[in-house]
């Protein structure tokens, strides 16, 4: 089959997702539970777009450049569109003409494809594995010869209220105002996860770039158990992903696991790997004690990490949750959503 590189990864301007040196902590304590700094939109004070599609705007100015000749497709990830937008819109008594198709789903890969002049847009949304779901369906168009490159466009603006007061109200977040202050744990005592917003695109080629990733193998697999988040206590979905992933690599150095910080999804996904790699067990770490949970864009997040780790040689600061013996020379980057999809992307440095 067509081996898949990854070319390039792109953040929007104004968030911070890669520790640099030693930060002070992102997050801080609001309204009952722990809020994650998120990107600074005043960066575009005048914009036409809402703001998810400000955000989209701005990274295809970096892509033009990346972007090579050939057919190419973009692909978007959210699990929620942008709710800030709809329920401003929903308070007014003339809302915008624009209303109802800037709060869709689709709306962010149409407007990337027409950010950049391309005839092509697909997007997903199955909640936390909105990205990795998006990167899997550009690696089979890629394979399947309809394009010769892929854009995938992961965005996630969570911080609407209504958001927040779900999530408090379905028990995940962190709500212990004395946790702080990085409130986000990869160990098994999780207490709750702190929601983030992410803005990351990326460019899939068949064509082996001079920097890059390589994608060596990857899976996924629905969970069939009956709990509200779609989480089996042994993370059977994960078990399933996991060794699709790694079926024609083998043990990968690294995983960057999803580890949401809630009990039941940090113990579940622990068990997986416990199962899947028994005394071969790879280092674990997670990105989200610094990242947050960018819910649809988790998979993106943890892609702007392994691309540091992989391509840029750099380690992530010395946190507890991240500590690194050696740099990998392969990641494998663990997502799952509720309702239980579960995705593994396996990645190796060129």
């Amino acid at each position: 089959m067509k081996p898949i590189f990854i070319q390039a990864v792109e953040v929007a301007d104004g968030q911070a997702i890669w520790p640099e040196g030693t930060p002070l902590s992102p997050f801080y304590w609001m309204d009952g539970c722990w809020r994650r700094q998120g990107i600074q939109l005043e960066a575009y004070p005048q914009s036409k777009y809402p703001d998810g599609i400000q955000l989209l705007n701005n990274m295809a100015d970096k892509l033009k450049s990346v972007l090579q000749a050939g057919t190419t497709a973009v692909f978007s990830a959210s699990s929620r569109g942008d709710e800030s937008y709809l329920f401003n819109q929903i308070k007014e008594q003339n809302p915008d003409a624009r209303s109802s198709p800037f709060s869709t789903h689709g709306v962010y890969a149409s407007s990337m494809a027409s950010f950049l002049n391309i005839p092509a847009s697909i997007s997903a949304s199955q909640t936390c594995s909105s990205s990795g779901m998006a990167i899997i369906n550009a690696i089979a168009w890629l394979r399947a010869g309809l394009i010769d490159q892929a854009v995938v466009a992961a965005i996630e603006l969570p911080e609407h209220p209504s958001t927040i007061a779900l999530l408090k109200k379905s028990g995940i977040l962190n709500t212990d105002p004395d946790s702080g202050p990085w409130p986000l744990r990869t160990s098994n005592s999780g207490i709750g996860t702190v929601v983030a917003s992410a803005a990351i695109a990326m460019v899939l080629t068949t064509k082996q770039p001079e920097k890059g990733m390589k994608i060596s193998g990857f899976g996924w697999a629905m969970e069939r158990a009956s709990s509200p988040a779609g989480i089996h206590p042994l993370g059977l979905a994960f078990q399933e992903s996991m060794n699709q992933a790694c079926q024609p690599f083998g043990t990968p150095d690294l995983i960057l696991a999803h580890l949401p910080g809630t009990r039941n999804g940090n113990l579940a996904e622990q068990s997986a790997i416990d199962s899947v790699f028994k005394s071969q067990r790879p280092n674990t770490i997670g990105t989200k004690w610094f990242s947050g949970h960018a819910l649809g864009a988790s998979t993106a997040v943890s892609m702007v990490w392994a691309w540091k780790m992989l391509v840029d040689q750099c380690r992530p600061m010395p946190n507890p949750e991240s500590i690194l013996p050696t740099l990998p020379q392969s990641v494998l980057v663990n997502s799952q959503g509720f309702g239980g999809q579960a995705t593994s992307i396996l990645l190796e440095k060129i």
